[in-house]
């Protein structure tokens, strides 16, 4: 009987743990998700950033139209 309930609580502290795990991704998820959206309504469409980190002035729509030096 001792055994079984070591294994118990064992599996039970197991599941808290995976569920905070689970909670803290959900959280930091709906976190970054909620930053990138108020960063994309600041941040003005006149300088955006390309892929490789330049800035680029100006608005451009298709990067693979228009290759950039």
């Amino acid at each position: 009987m001792k055994n079984f309930i070591i294994a118990f609580m064992s599996s039970l502290f197991t599941l808290f743990v995976l569920f905070f795990a689970f909670m803290f991704a959900i959280v930091a998820g709906v976190f970054g998700l909620m930053f990138k959206l108020v960063n994309s309504f600041t941040s003005s469409p006149q300088r955006r950033k390309s892929t490789d980190g330049r800035v680029i002035e100006g608005e451009f729509t298709d990067n693979s139209k228009t290759k950039l030096p």
